[in-house]
């Protein structure tokens, strides 16, 4: 398999079926065309050719199939019961501190290091 591979998400015979990479359900016959060569082709400079060919076809064809994917993502909260003030993460709490009960029903907390 060769790198890239545009096979996995510009494919024609993907585009109609669930749970893969071509989720812009991109089709194209010429694409299609080249998609085997391009598997097959040894050349790096060929391959750079074919891949530039496919490029210059998937942004013609869909401009926005090279960035579909948002660059940020927005996202309210709402305070309702405040903030901690030793400001601790979630994730920091379940992997680096670890608690056990001791004798006297108290929680002892001990830590594990650095993860």
């Amino acid at each position: 398999m060769v790198t890239p591979n545009p096979e996995t998400s510009l494919q024609s015979s993907l585009a109609d079926k669930n749970d893969n990479n071509n989720i812009q359900g991109f089709k194209n016959a010429r694409v299609d065309e080249l998609l085997p060569i391009y598997d097959t082709t040894f050349s790096v400079a060929e391959q750079i050719k074919i891949i530039n060919e496919i490029d210059k076809i998937t942004y013609d064809y869909y401009m926005k199939s090279h960035w579909w994917n948002p660059k940020g993502i927005r996202l309210a909260v709402w305070d309702k019961f405040g903030m901690p003030e030793y400001g601790i993460s979630r994730f920091t709490q379940l992997s680096y501190v670890y608690g056990t009960a001791d004798s006297s029903g108290g929680m002892m907390v001990r830590r594990l290091g650095s993860c």
